[in-house]
């Protein structure tokens, strides 16, 4: 990944945001050749059963997306930190911000981003490859390394009986 124009952001459902504690169904997508988001339908909870401050958690998220779309970082910045301080343990704001700060060559806050994102969903190798990059950029080379092969772990014990090992 080049400094620049960041990943595309990681979307997520209001049900997943609704469950801060365990962000389910939320990691990075690749995204597909036509350079878009996937078009995933979801299904979205009956709105009396939305607590106020999580409606308007998703309503300033879908906004923070929508401005790193169209390159406005630091709008999208803030918004993923208005996020943040109204529901904490929502995993894309704080990976999708790690992002923009990598991009923009902060990597010590980029590094705080992807650490949270890790803490969030620790069976998610992608936050561990990213916050590896970043310190590689910052030349922490032995913690980089155990980041790498700590994700290398994960994405194996994902495989399960699909693992090379067992063909």
């Amino acid at each position: 990944m080049t400094l620049g124009k960041p990943m595309l952001p990681v979307k997520i459902s209001l049900w997943s945001v609704i469950s801060t504690i365990s962000v389910v169904g939320c990691f990075a997508q690749t995204p597909p050749a036509t350079g878009g988001q996937p078009n995933i339908k979801q299904q979205l909870p009956n709105a009396s059963q939305i607590p106020p401050e999580v409606a308007k958690s998703s309503k300033k998220f879908n906004e923070a997306i929508a401005a790193q779309q169209a390159g406005k970082y630091d709008v999208a910045i803030a918004a993923y930190q208005e996020v943040i301080r109204s529901t904490p343990n929502v995993y894309p704001a704080w990976f999708n911000m790690g992002l923009i700060q990598e991009s923009q060559g902060k990597f010590t806050e980029a590094s705080a981003s992807y650490r949270k994102a890790a803490q969030l969903e620790p069976k998610n190798a992608t936050p561990l490859v990213q916050l590896a990059i970043v310190l590689v950029r910052m030349k922490k080379y032995p913690e980089a390394e155990k980041l790498y092969l700590d994700a290398i772990r994960i994405k194996e014990k994902r495989l399960g009986i699909f693992h090379p090992i067992f063909v």
